[in-house]
């Protein structure tokens, strides 16, 4: 290899560096829970919802993310499947900004306090403050969206029931 080549591999190294670096930081993969009360019967326009918006955020499942389903048809399994997630170490940082949460929840259907319990045990494991307000009718939506604004909540979880579908 003569001098005049040597050179400009050399030159091409340097200017491809910043962009490989880049590259290798960008290959970090996220890992997300989707924890549904329910069976996965009738599941597939949510999720298929759930990969669009995520797709159009940068997010493609296999690439750079990975969504850990977990699905409970009791209460118990509710607990033992959002314990799971925690124990996964799925990541806060796909909502990296976030300080606070919220958790929208229904007292009446039989999956909302283990619901709003499992949230707020992730939050204290994670060191976030979570925020949770309870709905049971469709007149309460206003005022908890309003208490969440209040406290300054950067994300929010809603409980799947029949309130809130």
């Amino acid at each position: 290899m003569g001098r005049r080549e040597l050179i400009a591999v050399a030159g091409m190294a340097l200017f491809a560096w910043p962009a490989m670096a880049r590259a290798q930081q960008a290959a970090k993969v996220s890992r997300i829970g989707y924890l549904r009360f329910s069976t996965a019967v009738g599941d597939s326009d949510r999720i298929e919802a759930l990969r669009a918006g995520l797709r159009a955020l940068g997010h493609v499942e296999g690439r750079n993310l990975v969504i850990e389903f977990r699905r409970a048809e009791t209460v118990e399994q509710l607990q033992e499947a959002a314990a799971e997630l925690v124990r996964l170490n799925v990541d806060k940082e796909t909502v990296p900004h976030a300080t606070r949460f919220g958790v929208l929840w229904t007292p009446t259907a039989p999956s909302g306090d283990p619901t709003r319990r499992a949230a707020e045990a992730a939050g204290e494991k994670l060191r976030i403050p979570v925020k949770s307000v309870s709905v049971r009718a469709v007149a309460d939506f206003a005022g908890a969206f309003a208490a969440m604004a209040r406290d300054r909540v950067d994300a929010v979880f809603v409980h799947g029931s029949a309130l809130t579908e």
